[in-house]
C-alpha cells in the first residue's frame, strides 16, 4: 500500500508542477499582452516575463495566442466527465446546465486569475476568433451529451445543438457582464440566463419530473391550444391541495 500511495503522490507532484509553470507562463503572457499588445509582444518577452526559457514556453504552448487559454482542454475534460456522470438523468437539459453552470462558476469564483484574461480577450479581435473555436469545443460537449440522452427521433440533433449553443451562449454573456462589471452581477445573470433556457427548452425534452418534500414539478411539452387544457384538469385533479404541486 505504502509504495502504491507514494508512487500516486509523485505522479500528482510533477503534474501539478506542470500545471503551476503552464499558469504562471499564462499569467506572464496576459500580463505583456495587456500593456503592450499581442503583436507587439515576441515568445521571448513573455518567456524572460516569466522567469523561463523560450524552450520551456514551446513545451507548454504551440504559439504566443495558446498562451491566453491554458487551461482549456483541461476544462473541456472536466465537463465531459461531468456529464458522463449524469447519464440516463431524467432530465438531460437540467443535467447539462447544472454542469455548465458549475463549469462557470469556476470562472466566478477565481477574479484574480481569470478576469484579466477576460478583458484582454474581449479587447483582443484575434483573440476572440480563437475563443470562438474553443466555444465550439464545449458545445460539441455538450451537444453529444444531449443528443445520446434524447429520445431517438430525426430532429434529436438539432435539438442538441441548438440548446448546447443556447447554454454556451448564455455562459458567455454572463461571464461577460462578469468581466466588465462585477461579481454579483455576473452570477446573476448566469442563474437568470440558464434558468430561462430551461423553461425555454423544456418542450423539447419531453416530460419532465422533479419531485422534492414540497412539491412535484411536472414539464409537459404541449402546444399553447392545449396548455390551459391541461393546466385546468391538473387544478381539478389536485383539489384542495393546489398549493403543494405546481401546474
Amino acid at each position: 500500500m505504502g509504495d502504491a500511495s507514494d508512487k500516486a503522490a509523485s505522479t500528482k507532484a510533477p503534474r501539478k508542477g506542470m500545471r503551476d509553470r503552464r499558469l504562471a507562463i499564462s499569467a506572464a503572457a496576459i500580463r505583456l499582452f495587456t500593456e503592450r499588445g499581442l503583436d507587439a509582444t515576441t515568445v521571448d518577452d513573455i518567456a524572460e516575463e516569466a522567469g523561463v526559457a523560450p524552450r520551456t514556453f514551446f513545451r507548454h504552448f504551440a504559439t504566443k495566442e495558446e498562451a491566453v487559454f491554458p487551461d482549456h482542454d483541461e476544462r473541456i475534460e472536466r465537463l465531459c466527465t461531468m456529464l458522463d456522470e449524469r447519464r440516463s438523468a431524467i432530465n438531460p437539459l437540467a443535467a447539462a446546465i447544472e454542469v455548465a453552470r458549475r463549469s462557470a462558476e469556476e470562472y466566478l469564483n477565481q477574479p484574480s486569475l481569470f478576469q484579466p484574461r477576460f478583458q484582454l480577450v474581449r479587447a483582443t479581435p484575434a483573440l476572440r476568433d480563437r475563443e470562438r473555436l474553443i466555444d465550439f469545443n464545449y458545445e460539441t460537449a455538450l451537444a453529444d451529451y444531449l443528443e445520446s440522452e434524447l429520445d431517438d427521433e430525426p430532429a434529436s440533433p438539432m435539438r442538441a445543438k441548438a440548446m448546447a449553443a443556447g447554454i454556451v451562449a448564455a455562459v458567455n454573456y454572463a461571464l461577460q457582464i462578469w468581466a466588465e462589471a462585477s461579481e454579483p452581477e455576473g452570477r446573476e445573470a448566469l442563474h437568470h440566463g440558464l434558468e430561462m433556457l430551461a423553461q425555454a427548452f423544456a418542450p423539447m425534452i419531453g416530460a419532465a419530473f422533479v419531485v422534492d418534500p414540497a412539491r412535484i414539478t411536472i414539464t409537459i411539452p404541449a402546444s399553447l391550444e392545449a396548455q390551459e387544457p391541461l393546466a385546468t384538469v391538473l387544478r381539478q385533479a389536485i383539489g384542495s391541495n393546489g398549493d403543494s404541486a405546481k401546474a
